[in-house]
């Protein structure tokens, strides 16, 4: 004869049993599911959080100059939303042969959504203060190829890191690291495709001092208090190494540039968008500006250029809407319509060029569509022919195709 009672306790036993285990299953499937979302969710940020208009209250807005610090400020500044640190380069091997790259790491405070106040002393392991991403680019001119990767990660001291003494920021097998404790320069940068295809390993040294942009370091990007930036860069950095294509490997050297930059809200809600240009000039000066544009196309009055001389000194101007011209347009892969050639003319500087891109096929499909590229530079200095090259970027522009959607 069944005992009944035993029979209905091994039965709870069992649903007990199976309740618990569905619910460890649930669980587990619930953080990758989450890991997976904030992969999928973190084009939200930086470019795309510059470009949003919005405003994180819980973060630091910058509204004044303040003292730079280094090296700390090379690091993190976790008090304000998004900051990048931006490695750009034109390299040619032994036989002349031309190649441009891109290597960027983005960082994003999360604090206000996903994890509990600062002074919380019992957090849960998948608490997540902050987010990375990566952009990896590869211009091959000659061949008129592009290669664009990214990489996202939650901080992560196997993953995602930035640290000082020395400097060390890397994001899985993307890595920008100074070989001194003492010193930012030399750099060690090195980037690869997560197929092993294509890869570059650089030894970056600045060539001059740092330059603080805008007003001592403090870059107003709108009317609005607070739509500003901390803003300085390295514009001339001696650059040799290696770079590989399609497992073809090439001995390189030129020349780099390195932007840093960190805010919290940047564009206002009339500004759609931005053109960056950084030129190097083969007599030793450099061009920087930026436009920023109104949702009409215009300049925006806190567009900027700034030169830079061989000894490191600049001079800096408001760049008007007729400063900067475009010359033609050119519609990419994607199906977005950007400008093609620029004529640049700054009766201040005594600068007249014309910048063209390398090849126009430079536009990251990646989950940020963006066109950054290697560019050709030539024209006058104060009366003397000059030539030179560098790397522009266009954000907020439109697809033109069908079913466009603006960025």
């Amino acid at each position: 004869m069944v005992n009944l009672k035993k029979y209905r306790y091994i039965r709870y036993g069992v649903f007990l049993t199976v309740t618990l285990m569905l619910g460890i299953i649930m669980s587990v499937i619930f953080i990758f599911t989450s890991e997976s979302t904030e992969q999928n969710t973190q084009s939200d940020f930086a470019l795309n959080d510059a470009l949003s208009n919005r405003v994180d209250t819980s973060f630091v807005r910058i509204t004044q100059p303040r003292p730079f610090s280094f090296p700390i400020d090379h690091g993190k500044h976790p008090d304000v939303k998004t900051e990048w640190w931006y490695m750009t380069g034109n390299i040619t091997d032994s036989t002349g042969r031309d190649f441009g790259y891109q290597l960027t790491f983005f960082r994003s405070g999360l604090r206000n959504t996903l994890m509990t106040p600062l002074h919380t002393t019992h957090r849960s392991t998948w608490a997540v203060d902050e987010f990375f991403m990566g952009h990896f680019a590869l211009s091959d001119i000659a061949n008129t190829q592009f290669y664009a990767f990214e990489d996202f990660s939650r901080a992560s001291a196997n993953y995602a890191r930035i640290s000082l003494y020395p400097f060390h920021l890397h994001l899985g097998a993307w890595s920008l690291q100074s070989h001194h404790t003492t010193s930012f320069f030399p750099l060690a940068l090195s980037a690869r495709s997560p197929d092993g295809k294509h890869s570059i390993t650089l030894t970056l040294d600045s060539l001059k001092p740092l330059v603080l942009q805008g007003i001592q370091g403090f870059s107003q990007k709108s009317a609005d208090s607070g739509n500003a930036s901390h803003y300085y860069s390295f514009p001339r950095i001696r650059t040799h190494g290696t770079v590989t294509i399609n497992q073809q490997r090439y001995n390189v050297q030129g020349l780099s540039w390195f932007d840093r930059e960190w805010y919290t809200s940047a564009l206002a809600r009339h500004q759609s968008g931005w053109d960056w240009f950084a030129i190097q000039f083969d007599n030793g000066y450099e061009l920087m500006l930026y436009r920023l544009r109104s949702t009409m196309g215009q300049a925006d009055q806190h567009s900027i250029a700034t030169l830079i001389a061989p000894d490191g000194s600049t001079k800096s101007t408001r760049l008007t809407q007729n400063m900067l011209t475009m010359l033609s347009q050119m519609t990419v892969r994607s199906g977005t319509l950007y400008p093609q050639e620029w004529h640049i003319r700054i009766p201040e500087f005594e600068i007249d060029c014309a910048v063209t891109p390398r090849h126009k096929e430079q536009e990251l499909p990646l989950s940020i569509r963006y066109w950054e590229g290697a560019v050709s530079a030539q024209g006058t200095l104060r009366g003397v022919s000059i030539r030179g090259k560098g790397y522009v970027e266009m954000t907020g522009y439109t697809d033109t195709s069908p079913s466009s959607k603006k960025l």
